[in-house]
């Protein structure tokens, strides 16, 4: 037996009298309900079981006209329930006699509908001025009347794709409701739906089969709307579609628009530029008193049927953009007659913006059918950087193939250039910054003693490096050790010559080295294949190279034979001695074999003027010529 609540303040002579009355009139003033539950938000519910299935749906219980059950706070209704060992699906939010289940729950803030209501009742909502979000899931068709009336506190509502039916005043006085978005589902809309949204300013409109609406009592009215566009699904604008909107400035038509229904934008006195697709018919009285009308772009080859009073009272001198080539066709329709200033154009949909009002401004320059041309204007202090396409010409013409819209991106002209180390203690940087756009700058990388730059952090290895400023930017410079190398040089067969140089260097050093043959021999070769006597190497690994000599041909003069030819001390920072008396002449040659000193008559020579260093002594005495080395300490 289903559950009656009455106000328990209700005296019993009252209940009777409320009780005979119901049963006379046969209308129940009572909320019936089959059992309650808590929700998962903790909120009492009550529901009722739908005769014959395993469904049920969200009622109000209470008495008369006293609701006993206002919740508050935020909802979250279950998918299903279970009752007397059955497990029901919620399927709707019911409504009994004139009241919706949550109707006028003011302290109600928001509410989740579970995936398995398909129906929200009449008065669902009615006056949750409390309310501001609401999710209606994809599997709702219906939205009773009056279900969010009067929901002053919703700012958003999206309808899902599954909706084909909005009843009679859903949203109506919905005050701060912006944006209205119409799914393409729907195949209804009833009566004052929106009516008096003060706030709503934008609607999207997709139905693709909506039916035409009453004459004053049409879904929109007392909207403020001032832009609406038709959606590219749409095939047909109802009749009275936007009937006296006033506040409507812009109105853009999708491409699959063939109608415009009767006195579908009747006097929207405010309208100033019309854009619509390839239209076959436009109803009559559709665009009657639409005075404020300053153009009209037609995209349709074919001239549109149109009635001797669709534009009854649009300026007959209003530009008409059609479409290149089209405008024989024109001028031999009702469009002929009816307007004088047939442009043809490309008709298609642009526009021009800037992706910031305070660095510049753009605009279209031209518009024929040979082409389009926009430009792009920077404030002082910044620059055009590209369009969002990526396309950086400015001014730049364009042939339309489509709608699109461009926008003119600008940037500071100011950057900064920061050039800095990877590691302070290995080396420096410099040639950083804060530069005008597209300023040329040279930045470089100083290493340390020991080490050296390997490269920037970007992969670049060029040191100094030149760079064009475009954008805010770092350059990091990479260093790392000097490796140290080894380099040996040897002579083959030293009783055939001997070398100058070798030793141990950083890498990337350069250095000298040299072969001296002694007397009745010549140099051949480096154990490399370098046939250069003298030579310079820098290293880049631990080396050895062997110097080749070879005996000289008849008529050279023979091998060293003063075998018995010594001298000391040596190292030496002074003087040295010879063992023998007879020296004639002694050269002195540096590591790449210059002269640095001769001494003529002497057994004892100085070499304290000398730099530090390995030398090469050619030594003269009455028995022949002697090479041997010398180091001065």
């Amino acid at each position: 037996m289903k559950q009656i609540l009455f106000n328990k303040t209700t005296s019993k002579a009252k209940r009777l009298i409320m009780v005979a009355a119901i049963f006379i009139s046969g209308i129940s003033q009572a909320w019936a309900y089959d059992f309650s539950a808590v929700s998962p938000s903790g909120h009492t519910l009550y529901y009722e079981i739908i005769s014959g299935t395993t469904n049920v749906g969200v009622v109000r219980p209470g008495s008369g006209t006293t609701y006993n059950n206002y919740i508050s706070g935020n909802v979250v209704i279950p998918d299903t329930v279970s009752y007397n060992d059955t497990t029901y699906n919620v399927t709707e939010l019911k409504v009994v006699g004139y009241y919706g289940t949550f109707d006028n729950c003011t302290g109600l803030t928001s509410v989740i509908i579970p995936n398995s209501v398909t129906t929200i009742g009449d008065y669902a909502f009615y006056v949750c001025t409390g309310l501001t979000s609401v999710i209606i899931p994809n599997s709702v068709t219906t939205i009773g009347k009056y279900a969010f009336k009067t929901c002053t506190g919703l700012t958003s509502v999206t309808i899902p794709a599954s909706v084909t039916t909005i009843c009679e005043g859903v949203f109506k006085s919905c005050t701060g409701l912006t944006s209205v978005t119409i799914p393409n589902s729907v195949t209804t809309i009833g009566d004052w739906a929106f009516k008096e949204c003060t706030g709503l300013t934008t609607l999207n409109f997709n139905a693709i089969n909506c039916s035409g609406f009453v004459y004053g009592y049409n879904p929109f009215n007392g909207c403020p709307i001032s832009t609406i566009t038709i959606g590219d699904s749409v095939q047909r604008i109802p009749g009275y579609f936007a009937c006296e909107l006033d506040s409507l400035r812009t109105l853009t038509i999708g491409n699959s628009v063939t109608s415009i229904g009767y006195s579908a934008f009747f006097y929207c006195t405010g309208l100033t530029s019309v854009v619509m697709g390839p239209v076959d018919t436009i109803g009559g009285y559709a665009f009657y008193g639409c005075t404020s009308i300053a153009r009209i772009d037609v995209k349709s080859v074919t001239p549109p049927t149109i009635s001797s009073n669709s534009f009854y009272s649009v300026s007959s001198t209003v530009p008409v953009y059609i479409p290149c080539g089209s405008l024989s066709n024109y001028s031999s329709s009702a469009w002929g007659s009816r307007f004088s200033n047939l442009q043809e154009s490309q008709v298609f949909s642009f526009g021009v913006a800037v992706n910031d009002s305070a660095m510049g401004m753009a605009s279209i320059l031209s518009n024929t059918c040979a082409s389009t041309v926009i430009q792009a204007y920077p404030y002082d202090g910044y620059h055009f950087v590209s369009w969002n396409d990526g396309d950086t010409n400015n001014p730049r013409t364009i042939t339309l193939t489509g709608d699109t819209n461009f926008i003119a991106n600008f940037a500071l002209n100011n950057y900064t250039v920061t050039a800095i180390s990877a590691n302070d203690s290995m080396g420096t940087v410099s040639g950083g910054g804060i530069f005008d756009y597209e300023t040329r700058i040279n930045i470089s990388a100083t290493p340390f003693s020991g080490y050296k730059f390997i490269g920037w952090n970007d992969g670049n290895m060029d040191n100094p490096r030149s760079i064009v400023v475009v954008n805010d930017s770092t350059f990091v410079a990479n260093f790392a050790p000097k490796m140290r190398y080894t380099l040996t040089v040897s002579s083959e067969d030293e009783s055939k010559g001997l070398t100058i140089g070798g030793g141990e260097f950083e890498e990337q050093t350069g250095t000298n080295i040299g072969a001296v043959p002694r007397d009745g021999y010549h140099f051949k070769e480096w154990s490399d294949g370098d046939t250069n006597r003298m030579r310079h190497i820098v290293l880049v690994c631990d080396s050895v190279l062997i110097a080749r000599f070879e005996r000289n041909v008849v008529g050279i003069e023979s091998a060293d034979a003063l075998n018995n030819l010594t001298f000391y001390p040596n190292p030496s920072s002074a003087t040295i001695t010879f063992n023998r008396t007879d020296i004639k002449k002694v050269e002195v040659l540096d590591a790449v074999g210059r002269t640095a000193a001769v001494y003529e008559n002497s057994h004892i020579i100085d070499l304290s003027k000398l730099s530090k260093g390995y030398y090469t002594m050619r030594i003269t005495t009455a028995e022949g010529v002697a090479v041997r080395r010398v180091v001065r300490n």
